[in-house]
């Protein structure tokens, strides 16, 4: 279980995050909370928004400076 994994702090603690691999699809767990099934396409989808999240907060904190 977790072919990758990664401890994600939040606001209210942190997440063990964990990747397995299961056929055509990876299926990503949230700690115990919720588990997300997606294809490469998906996949490739939510890392292009969280890529995009992550400039937005970066050209914020520039902006603030």
């Amino acid at each position: 279980m977790g072919q990758f994994k990664e401890s994600i702090r939040h606001d209210g603690g942190t997440y063990n995050v964990e990747v397995d691999l299961e056929g055509d699809q990876a299926v990503i767990s949230f700690g115990a909370s919720f588990t997300l099934r997606l294809d490469e396409k998906n996949i490739d989808k939510l890392r292009d928004l969280l890529y995009e999240a992550s400039r937005g907060l970066t050209a914020a904190k520039w902006d603030r400076s």
